[in-house]
């Protein structure tokens, strides 16, 4: 299984004798030749003041994100020399974890996702793994960003706000050493083995994802809601997905799960777009149901995905796109999808054809390719 060369290029059709013509050949059109921030500095050139993010008490513009975000990598330049040298941000599902995100970007730099809870050997382990060269976090979080970090630490709040004029789309510096193969985020996983390991993201990776695989990428007209964990890949579709489309990111509050208050969010801020855990879309369907007929488009992935609450969930609001997906971190995010337009009784929801731009291969145990069927 590949996404085109890993990266962003287009795989050739298939070769494997047996096999039809154009399996495999999903070539789409998409900016495989630029940065996710160069890709966000468009929209933000295109609709200023339109709203970029939001949550229950707060918003930017794109204007307004870009310039925060800039303010981030102004001061990032004092510790970043050049491209893929990473930086963790430790803060919770946020605005200002967004603003984090973006300006270690815009930097030329790559984030590393450090969620507060997690015990300090394991950051520690995360940060020497990565080389980090910085931690930023907010000032009520750098006390414990300390007793895991060797490396320097920069609130955020000193970062952003500190009052200086910065132009849009100032703080590019290191644009010119930051290319589409530099590294865009390192998130880890708990490895087969229990040990954490880092996954190594490139930026034409996750562009080929929000870019380049039409049919399942926001709109500028929507509203992406933004629910998953920092260090999990689903918040790559929720935050790039939607900033590099134009889109409106609704922030839901940090905290545990919970379907009625993901479903209040949704109707309070007119969301159209989610991209779920399976698990968690199960308990939306079972418990907020009438909440997710606002949604044109709702993304599943991470598990198994349930016939019966598919079936409910089309049979409830059949306006509402349902799509499975599937694919390891390494594949950035998603490899397959399939659209459930019907449900049959006894028959498990397949994980679906190759996303845009991205081989798949079935083997046998010997890793031969098998014949089709």
């Amino acid at each position: 299984m590949g996404a085109e060369d890993g990266l962003g290029r287009g795989a050739p059709p298939s070769s494997e004798p047996g096999l039809p013509p154009g399996w495999n050949d999903t070539t789409t059109v998409y900016e495989r030749d630029s940065t996710l921030h160069e890709v966000f500095a468009e929209r933000m050139a295109e609709h200023p003041d339109a709203l970029a993010i939001e949550d229950d008490d707060r918003s930017l513009t794109y204007r307004e994100l870009d310039r925060r975000a800039a303010e981030v990598a102004l001061r990032l330049g004092t510790v970043i020399s050049g491209p893929d040298q990473c930086v963790g941000v430790m803060v919770e599902r946020s605005i200002e974890a967004v603003v984090a995100f973006l300006g270690v970007l815009k930097a030329g730099a790559a984030y590393v996702p450090l969620d507060p809870e997690f015990p300090t050997d394991r950051v520690r382990f995360m940060l020497e793994d990565t080389a980090a060269r910085a931690v930023l976090a907010p000032s009520r979080l750098a006390s414990r960003s300390v007793e895991s970090a060797t490396v320097p630490i920069l609130t955020l709040d000193e970062a952003v706000g500190s009052g200086a004029p910065v132009a849009d789309g100032a703080g590019w510096g290191d644009t010119r050493r930051c290319g589409p193969r530099s590294l865009a985020y390192v998130m880890y996983t708990s490895g087969s083995s229990g040990r954490p390991k880092g996954v190594a993201i490139e930026h034409r990776g996750v562009l080929r994802y929000v870019r380049g695989a039409h049919g399942t990428i926001p709109e500028s007209t929507d509203a992406v809601l933004h629910t998953s964990q920092l260090g999990f890949d689903a918040s790559t579709y929720e935050i790039w997905g939607a900033l590099c489309n134009g889109a409106r990111l609704v922030v839901h509050p940090h905290g545990r799960f919970d379907p009625v208050a993901a479903g209040r969010t949704i109707e309070r801020h007119r969301v159209t777009v989610g991209f779920f855990a399976t698990g968690s879309l199960h308990q939306m369907i079972d418990a907020a149901l009438p909440s997710l007929g606002g949604l044109r488009l709702v993304l599943a992935g991470g598990d198994v995905l349930s016939p019966g609450h598919s079936r409910r969930l089309r049979e409830a609001h059949p306006g509402t796109r349902l799509v499975n997906t599937y694919g390891p971190t390494e594949t950035t995010v998603t490899a397959s999808v399939h659209e459930v337009v019907e449900v049959s009784r006894g028959r498990s929801i397949p994980i679906g054809h190759p996303l845009a731009n991205t081989q798949l291969h079935v083997l046998d145990r010997d890793l031969r390719p098998v014949a089709p069927g």
